[in-house]
């Protein structure tokens, strides 16, 4: 579907900016674990928080699930936070972090993993995540 067409079924179905703009939201990028020195058992969960930075433009800029958890059944041990509804255009900083497990022969990853998405207005009133935003991290 073209950005044309898209405009025209927004309009035939009578829905506002800021209604897509709810709905639809920038997806915020995944997470992927990656063991190595031993497979992966059906036991292992890694979990992961991502905190939003008080300076970003909107407070409520935040998915739905702010702590995920990684296991063998994931698909290529990768998991996304979902997405984010943004109202407000700027830049919004994230840190992605992983929970300290007490797996034995497990290192875990202690880095702060920062996630920025430049928000901007596609001139539509739709706010989109700028193709220079980072959506993806692999801890």
């Amino acid at each position: 579907m073209t950005l044309e067409e898209m405009k025209k079924r927004k309009t035939e179905l009578g829905l506002t900016s800021q209604m897509i703009s709810q709905m639809s939201g920038v997806p915020l990028g995944t997470v992927q674990k990656i063991l190595s020195g031993r497979d992966w058992t059906d036991d292992d969960k890694f979990a992961f928080t991502l905190i939003a930075d008080e300076k970003n433009p909107d407070a409520k800029a935040v998915p739905a699930a702010t702590s995920i958890e990684i296991t063998k059944a994931d698909a290529e041990q990768t998991k996304s936070f979902g997405t984010i509804a943004f109202t407000k255009a700027g830049t919004y900083k994230y840190t992605v972090k992983e929970t300290k497990g007490t797996l034995g022969g497990v290192t875990y990853d202690v880095t702060d993993h920062m996630v920025t998405i430049e928000v901007e207005d596609d001139g539509n009133g739709h706010m989109v995540a700028a193709s220079n935003s980072n959506l993806v991290q692999t801890v």
